[in-house]
């Protein structure tokens, strides 16, 4: 008894994202640089006044992460490319507590002075340029630092996971439409303090967030069209993109080990495999076979396995 199946896998345990948006801001002017390729933290030096600067980033992850996943960790990497001082700054991650736009604002130079801003970006004073003003100017959001990094010279930093970062990932994949990033804000009273980093329009060093989740146990949908003598399929969902997924089916409950995952077994008596195949980097995969004439009326137990994690889904039990 064989099936067609469509593996359509979500992520990997552990992703790296660069953002879906991110922007900079510029203290006491309606300017941005949502288009630019760099983004600053941290005070300037350029005049007396006016010289703080805000980083804002926003992953959309719920395109990325299967629902319902569990978010294990999750870390920020920036690749600082230019300073005045190589002297540490402490640079903490706050949550923001209202949506903003990233919009065509480019600034010039070096990219350390923002340029005028355009319909829908972020500044100073407003979420989305022109309307929109951010309750509190530089930007609303909560007082809890997530995670901080001490940036200081040319290189790579990583602002590191702890449990409120995970928290505040975890609630964008549950709330999406709650999903409004993060602001950076660096010590802003000494001047020159600033430091530049790669924003997600860099060609080569974006700002990367790594989130480590649990998909969950594969799930398998109904077969289609769930008849006797003909080809069937069944979709699996949450399987790991380049691990092997097995359908095992039976006619009987009970339970069979799983080769390699002590302790760990399926729903079903004496199980047989139907097909097998590795889920491709997209998360994709096709096994083939049909369900032969003679089953027609036999109630068939059927669940997925991974080895890669011993996951085992959920029975599901057919009649053809």
């Amino acid at each position: 008894m064989y099936f067609v199946i469509s593996i359509s896998a979500a992520n990997a345990a552990t992703v790296d994202l660069e953002p879906a948006a991110d922007t900079m801001v510029c203290e006491g002017v309606a300017e941005s640089n949502g288009a630019g390729t760099e983004l600053f933290v941290g005070n300037t030096g350029e005049s007396a006044n006016l010289d703080t600067r805000r980083a804002l980033l926003r992953w959309d992850l719920a395109d990325r992460l299967p629902a319902g996943s569990t978010i294990t960790a999750a870390a920020l990497t920036v690749v600082v490319d230019r300073t005045n001082s190589a002297a540490a700054t402490t640079v903490g991650i706050h949550p923001l507590a209202r949506d903003w736009g990233e919009g065509n604002a480019f600034a010039t130079g070096g990219q350390g002075r923002c340029a005028v801003a355009g319909a829908g970006d972020a500044t100073w004073f407003s979420s989305m340029h022109p309307g929109a003003g951010w309750t509190n100017a530089g930007g609303d959001f909560g007082p809890n630092v997530l995670s901080t990094s001490g940036l200081a010279g040319v290189g790579t930093y990583t602002f590191p996971s702890t449990p409120a970062l995970v928290a505040d990932v975890q609630r964008w994949l549950d709330t999406p439409a709650n999903d409004f990033g993060w602001i950076l804000i660096g010590d802003e009273v000494p001047a020159a303090s600033a430091k530049r980093f790669g924003s997600r329009e860099h060609t080569t060093n974006p700002p990367t967030l790594a989130v480590t989740f649990d998909p969950g146990p594969p799930g398998m949908s109904a077969p289609t069209p769930g008849t006797a003598g003909v080809q069937n399929t069944v979709t699996v969902s949450n399987a790991l993109p380049g691990a092997g997924v097995f359908l095992v089916f039976g006619t009987q409950a009970g339970n069979t080990a799983v080769p390699g995952c002590p302790g760990v077994s399926v729903d079903i008596a004496n199980a047989q495999i139907a097909d097998s195949d590795l889920a491709d980097p997209s998360g994709n995969a096709v096994l083939g076979g049909a369900v032969p004439a003679g089953a027609s009326g036999v109630p068939v137990r059927l669940q997925v396995v991974q080895p890669a994690d011993c996951a085992v889904g959920t029975v599901l039990v057919h009649t053809f």
